[in-house]
């Protein structure tokens, strides 16, 4: 036990001290609700946290879960600009060869972020919605099987 404590407060004090800087850097035509993502964010329902970060206009995550002593890294995450479209970035550890999967901002309002990649097997969309600034909902969606099916993940911020 006290080692995940110990492995927890690490994990928080890095995070803290590469993200001190975030309000200064965020991109100047970044949408503004993304000023809101970085921190660290837990979900209770299936004891995940997303650790979001900001540096050189880019933001940077990583999805994981603590098992007793271990910290399980499961996928990296990007919002990146390319030109001028913003894209969503994911790297889940055990799909697609290791390789990123891109999906594209389509929509920005009330919010929300919603991002699309039609081509991908599921899912298809992924959406940020941001309730106030401690408090999120990511819902993936899509078809697979040929079964409409649609998630929605709620988090807390726990550490700016």
């Amino acid at each position: 036990m006290k080692q995940i404590i110990l492995k927890s407060f690490l994990a928080l004090l890095t995070f803290s001290l590469v993200s001190c800087n975030n309000q200064s850097q965020h991109e100047q035509n970044a949408p503004e609700v993304l000023r809101l993502l970085p921190g660290l964010w837990y979900n209770s329902q299936l004891g995940t946290y997303e650790q979001w970060q900001i540096s050189n206009n880019d933001y940077s995550g990583r999805a994981y879960k603590l098992n007793k002593a271990d910290t399980i890294f499961f996928e990296n995450l990007r919002i990146i600009k390319k030109e001028d479209t913003f894209f969503y970035e994911a790297t889940v550890f055990d799909q697609n060869k290791g390789k990123p999967i891109l999906f594209k901002l389509i929509v920005q309002q009330d919010n929300r972020l919603l991002f699309e990649n039609p081509k991908h097997d599921f899912p298809q969309v992924i959406q940020y919605h941001f309730l106030n600034q401690d408090q999120m909902e990511v819902s993936i969606r899509g078809v697979e099987e040929e079964l409409e099916k649609e998630f929605t993940f709620k988090y807390r911020k726990i550490l700016n």
